[in-house]
């Protein structure tokens, strides 16, 4: 359960962060740049490679945690499939040789 709750937080960031990338280039390009002011276009260049950084690790863990989710999935499944051909009666195998 501490898994889809760490999931659910940084897909929450995630979806907050990614608006924000476009909007530090229209703060680069309409404060900084056009004022010639290159230390803030310097904070502003290493803001966002934070941002890229932070998405990617968000990115990363939320594939994995879908990853993870939808092979547990397949193998709930399998296992409940394998489970109801345990409990069958040999008869039915008999009954069908063609399986």
């Amino acid at each position: 359960m501490e898994a889809h709750f760490i999931f659910a937080r940084f897909n929450r960031f995630y979806c907050d962060i990614k608006p924000a990338q476009p909007y530090i280039i229209k703060l680069a390009i309409d404060s900084h740049i056009m004022k010639n002011d290159y230390q803030g276009l310097m904070n502003l260049g290493i803001v966002y490679f934070l941002l890229i950084l932070v998405s990617s690790v968000s990115t990363y863990f939320q594939n994995n945690t879908l990853q993870f989710t939808g092979q547990y999935v397949i193998y709930d499944f399998r296992q409940a499939i394998f489970q109801h051909f345990a409990k069958m009666e040999m008869s039915f195998y008999r009954a069908k040789p063609d399986w």
